[in-house]
Order: C-alpha cells, then sequence, then structure tokens
C-alpha cells in the first residue's frame, strides 16, 4: 500500500480501510458463530453415539433374553411331550400361528359399503353371523 500524498488521499485511504475492518469483523463474527454450532453439533453427535452404544446393548440384551426364552420354551414343550408320552398319548407339535384381530360389526359393515356391487353378496354370506349379531 502507496503512503497517501493529500489529507484528502489519506482520508479516503483510512474510510477504505475502514470499510475493509468493518467486512472483517462482520466475517469474523459470522465464522465465530459456525465455529459454535459446530462445536454444538460435535456435542449433539457425541451424545448420539453414547445413545447408540446404550440403545445397541439393549438391543443385544434383549435378543440374548429372547434366545434364553426361545431355548425354554423349547425345554418346557420337550418336558411336555415326555409327560404326555407316559401318559401314552402321541405328542402333538404346538406352533403358534398368527391370528387375525376380529372385525367388528361396524368394520365389516364399513368394508361391505366399499366393495363394488357384484362382491357384497358372496361377502355378506361368509360373514352372515357377525354382521347380523
Amino acid at each position: 500500500m502507496e503512503k497517501p500524498t493529500t489529507l484528502s488521499s489519506a482520508i479516503e485511504a483510512l474510510e477504505a480501510s475502514s470499510t475493509k475492518l468493518l467486512a472483517l469483523e462482520a466475517d469474523l463474527t459470522a465464522a465465530n458463530a459456525i465455529i459454535a454450532e459446530a462445536s454444538e453439533l460435535q456435542q449433539v453427535k457425541a451424545k448420539l453415539e453414547t445413545d447408540n452404544a446404550d440403545l445397541l446393548a439393549k438391543l443385544n440384551e434383549a435378543n440374548a433374553q429372547l434366545t434364553a426364552l426361545s431355548a425354554n420354551a423349547q425345554t418346557v414343550e420337550a418336558r411336555a411331550n415326555e409327560i404326555v408320552a407316559s401318559l401314552g398319548v402321541p405328542p402333538v407339535a404346538v406352533s403358534p400361528e398368527p391370528v387375525e384381530a376380529t372385525k367388528t360389526k361396524a368394520d365389516l359393515w364399513a368394508e361391505y359399503h366399499k366393495l363394488p356391487v357384484e362382491a357384497r353378496n358372496k361377502f355378506y354370506q361368509s360373514n352372515r353371523a357377525a354382521m347380523r349379531d
């Protein structure tokens, strides 16, 4: 930067420097805000990682309990089969099958009204007992 030779050029140079300084201060403030936000995000990330590790440990514990319960159920089933066999009755395998929740009368009627006219008779015939009560 050259030295100003006149007072007016010195004032202009000072004003230009002042403008640059204000812009730099604004940039510094923005940079500090970004740094603060990044620091907060790092803290949030660390907490999430800790929570994730805790949840993973709990999941592993629940899976271990499930495995133990499954093994216990198999032992109980085997013992029950032994008891039944000692009574002279052949054992029957018990396997839980998914059971659909029964629909209420209102649910059946709502489904009935959504059907096209051609399908309603068949639907009513197959659900007549539940729809009448």
